[in-house]
């Protein structure tokens, strides 16, 4: 019985050892533009569960309207958006998606998932900032 235990123990540590946090960060630099779209992939593509993304301006108070999503390998498939709103300085999503029936209707009935970023394309979007910005967007998740 004993023994049993400290397998049982050994397990519980490995599974918590393994599932560390990734972060992942994407800095956007404006230059002469008030708006723009970058994409990031290839050695900044990112393979975690998303928790959060957090969206920051370098002075901290500038105002803009900033999207993230990511685009599946599928070549059919279209971007998926996990954050998109207007952002005075900083903003923090959580964004999470409902499952869908064999007919393909959102269950609204289900607790909401984290998103599945799978070593996918990173697109961000800026929109009405101020010229001379840098916005950094910062995927936190794990495996």
């Amino acid at each position: 019985m004993r023994k049993l235990l400290v397998i049982a123990c050994a397990g519980l540590v490995a599974c918590v050892c393994l599932a560390q946090p990734k972060t992942y960060i994407y800095r956007c630099s404006m230059g002469t533009n008030t708006s723009a779209n970058f994409t990031h992939g290839g050695d900044q593509a990112p393979k975690l569960y998303v928790d959060s993304v957090y969206v920051t301006c370098n002075d901290g108070i500038s105002t803009s309207t900033v999207g993230v999503k990511f685009s599946p390998k599928d070549p059919i498939s279209l971007d998926v958006v996990i954050a998109t709103n207007a952002v005075a300085g900083k903003k923090k999503f959580i964004p999470r998606v409902d499952g869908s029936d064999n007919t393909g209707t959102a269950l609204t009935s289900d607790p909401p998932w984290r998103y599945l970023i799978d070593n996918e394309q990173i697109l961000v979007s800026v929109s009405g900032s101020p010229t001379g910005k840098i916005w950094t967007v910062t995927l936190k998740g794990e495996d």
